[in-house]
């Protein structure tokens, strides 16, 4: 049997009508007299079933990168190196890159 749900059906309607209106949760959640976060999980269902109603406002937000899939580790280290040096050659070129290069002291060789 499933569970029943803390909010009234009437309040749920009026939580996603009111988020289709452009209303916070913070400000939907005084509406109905429950707390924020009982009201974005509302939301959040809703948005889970489908309902057009609760949109995600930045859809930005949702964005995740792909996979990647290297064919060996070997692969992937190499991935990794190469993100390390860039990152390293981007910081090299920043102000405090080159304050820190010109006071450096470099290892003695030891050959």
């Amino acid at each position: 049997m499933p569970r029943r749900s803390p909010i009234a059906p009437d309040a749920r309607e009026a939580i996603l009508d009111g988020w289709a209106a452009g209303k916070t949760a913070r400000e939907l959640a005084a509406q109905v007299g429950t707390d924020a976060r009982r009201a974005f999980c509302v939301i959040m269902n809703a948005r889970r079933r489908g309902d057009p109603r609760a949109t995600l406002r930045n859809p930005g937000a949702a964005w995740k990168p792909e996979p990647v899939v290297y064919p060996s580790s070997q692969a992937y280290l190499d991935a990794a190196l190469a993100r390390v040096r860039e990152r390293q050659a981007v910081w090299e070129r920043t102000e405090m890159g080159i304050r820190m290069a010109a006071i450096a002291v470099p290892p003695p060789d030891e050959r």
